[in-house]
Formats: structure tokens, sequence, C-alpha cells
């Protein structure tokens, strides 16, 4: 991590704020998650599709592609969190590097984040409770995984301590979340439908209705970009809670200085070489 590449401003954010920076952030970066996104939705959206061939009933079939956009969504948000933290600390950040870095924590991440979490939010959701404390305990869990490499007691011990005390900003962040994903749905399935019913009976008899069930193709297509907008604010809600309660920014600046006065040396000499 070399400070002196440090590319957005460490300082308190609201929360709107940080939603409006994770769109500049996306803005600036467009390619770099774009060539992550791009592939893996579309192999999920085959996936699931077979899947959903497969299953004739429907009630059994949405249950199934839920449980895939559960696991599919943990892979896609490790890679999404090491591209997160190259974005921040770097100029310009490698894909080969953050293909190395979740390689380095994919054993923890899938086994906690993709397996345990997926089946602990649908074994145990008609409980209600365990899922909605795994909300806040967990939420900050894959931050804390990908960029602070903790595994076991610690891992879970440093995730609740993250989130203690940041219960009005997490469910702040659950309820735009879903308003913003679910005016994204309505108005691309609308707006599909509308332009069916323009294109006139043909397009009526051939082309499915789309409609809101995970099964469908436009149901994914709206899920998989959120992911990737949504993973980035939880990215920087992580940065600022730890900017807030452990006073990250003050001695990432500290260090940033000690960086700069030691490499002032080195350039005078290098000029003075030259």
């Amino acid at each position: 991590m070399n400070l002196l590449d440090l590319r957005i401003p460490l300082r308190r954010r609201r929360l709107d704020e940080i939603f409006d920076l994770a769109v500049i952030v996306l803005k600036s970066n467009h390619w770099r998650y774009g060539r992550i996104l791009f592939p893996f939705t579309l192999s999920c959206i085959a996936i699931n599709y077979g899947v959903t061939k497969l299953v004739k009933e429907d009630v059994l079939a949405n249950g199934m592609i839920v449980l895939l956009l559960l696991f599919e969504s943990s892979v896609l948000q490790m890679i999404f969190n090491a591209l997160n933290g190259r974005i921040v600390f770097e100029l310009k950040p490698r894909f080969r590097d953050v293909l190395a870095d979740t390689k380095q924590t994919a054993p923890v991440y899938i086994g906690r984040m993709a397996i345990l979490n997926t089946l602990y939010y649908t074994l145990l959701f008609p409980f209600i409770i365990p899922p909605v404390r795994a909300l806040f305990t967990h939420f900050f869990m894959g931050e804390v995984i990908i960029l602070e490499r903790l595994r076991g007691a610690p891992l879970g011990l440093r995730a609740a301590a993250l989130a203690r005390g940041q219960g009005d900003r997490i469910v702040g962040f659950f309820v735009f979340s879903c308003l913003m994903f679910l005016a994204g749905l309505v108005s691309t399935v609308y707006g599909l439908s509308s332009m069916r019913e323009l294109m006139g009976g043909w397009a009526e008899k051939n082309i499915p209705s789309p409609g809101f069930a995970p099964t469908g193709v436009v149901f994914q297509l709206v899920f998989f970009p959120s992911i990737a907008y949504f993973c980035l604010v939880r990215f920087l809600l992580y940065l600022d809670t730890r900017i807030a309660g452990e006073g990250w920014d003050i001695e990432l600046l500290l260090a940033r200085g000690i960086q700069e006065t030691q490499q002032e040396p080195e350039a005078r000499y290098e000029r003075r070489s030259a």
C-alpha cells in the first residue's frame, strides 16, 4: 500500500454522501468493474437458467435460484472488495493483483461468507432473530477478511466490534439499498414491457413478458450490477467507520507524511544526479 497514491480523501461522511461517492468511484473506474461484472453476470445467468430448466416446479426453482444468487453474490463481493481496496490506495490497480488478493483470502471468504452465511440466512430465516442479528454483526465481515486478513475467532470479534454502535447507519444502508434495487427492478421491468408492446403482436407472441421473479433474466440483470454498487458503498462505510472509531485517517495521514519525508531526500539526490 503506497499512501502517496491515496485516491479518495479520507474524512467523515454522512450516509448519503457515501452513496454519492460510490457513484463517482464507479464512474471513474467503470471499465475495471465492468471487466469483472460482465463475464461473471453472464456466467451466473447461464448457470441459473440451466437450473430453472431442470427444476420444473416454480416454487422450488425460485428457492434454489435465491440460494444460488446469495452464493454467487458473495463470490462477486469477494472480488469487488479486493478491487475496492486497490482502487482507494493505488493510482493504477492491476487486475492480476486483485486476483492475487482474492486467491489469498478465498478459502476463508467462501467458507464464512458464501457458504455459511447463505445457509445461515436461509435455514434460520423462519426464526427471524438470528438472521437479523447476523446482518448487523457480520456486516463488515467481508471487508475484514479481505483487507485485514483475519480468520477464526478474531474475525468474528473484529467484525462485531466494527458494527457496534453503527446500527442506525446499517439500517439506513439496507433501507436505501432495498429501495434503490426495487426502483431499478420496477423501472427495468416496466420499461422492457413497454418496448415489447410497442414492437407489436409478433413481440407479444415470441418474446416472454419480463417479470419480477428471481428466476427471470431481468431480475438477475438488475441484481448483479446492484451488488457492485452496494458492495462499494459498504466498503466506503467500512472506511468511514474506522475513521470515526479508530482515527484511521489521522494514522494514515501521519504515515503518509513520514513516507513523503523519507522520499524527499531521495528525490533531491536523483535531481542532482541527473
